[in-house]
């Protein structure tokens, strides 16, 4: 269901003056969001007030969604929906695996968040919290394999090195006897000037 009227974007500079005001309310560290408010999406209705908002931070495939917060509570479900919509979006165009949350809203129960195993937990990013307990998971993909490297690949990857170092010096060696030719070259050219005109300033002999 969307309200009429009812938006969802991005949030820009001139929703923080009301982000803050959501962020107080909800007692959150409004003090650290403040600098990253362009992480969060926000509702908007037909005044461009902001009703909802609920932050994403993406460090490489993975994604937090964090700090939800609504000035219209018996909207939060709907706000919830329409932007995780969005948030869907954003996860499929960053190619994030998985998206790590601490809400736990049972509506988030309903759209693919679940308590993630302790397997899971180990590949929870360090920057997004402690790998303890109160942690809900939404998986988007699977991983790529790491791409092994047999022992006879890895050989022919260090011969080629070789060749290429190898071609490298051969190719400055080449470089350097040009330069010593040229410097030859121009001393041997100094020196016959040198000696003609020696020979032309010595007196014409009687």
């Amino acid at each position: 269901m969307n309200p009429a009227g009812l938006n969802v974007r991005r949030a820009v500079v001139d929703d923080l003056p009301q982000l803050l005001n959501l962020w107080k309310i909800e007692k959150l560290p409004w003090e650290i969001l403040e600098k990253r408010f362009t992480e969060f999406q926000v509702a908007v209705d037909s005044n461009n007030q902001v009703i909802g908002a609920i932050g994403l931070h993406i460090v490489g495939h993975e994604g937090l969604m964090h700090s939800e917060a609504f000035l219209r509570f018996d909207l939060a479900d709907t706000i919830r929906e329409m932007i995780w919509e969005r948030i869907e979006v954003i996860a499929h165009n960053f190619g994030l695996v998985r998206i790590w949350t601490r809400e736990d809203s049972p509506f988030w129960h309903h759209y693919g968040f679940r308590p993630a195993t302790n397997e899971q937990l180990q590949k929870l990013p360090k920057i997004f919290g402690t790998a303890d307990s109160g942690w809900y998971v939404a998986t988007f993909r699977k991983e790529e394999p790491p791409k092994v490297i047999s022992p006879e690949k890895e050989f022919e990857i260090l011969i080629a090195q070789e060749k290429a170092e190898t071609q490298r010096i051969t190719d400055l060696a080449k470089i350097m006897r040009v330069i010593a030719v040229i410097i030859a070259a121009l001393l041997l050219l100094g020196v016959v000037i040198m000696g003609v005109y020696i020979v032309t300033k010595l007196p014409a002999g009687k």
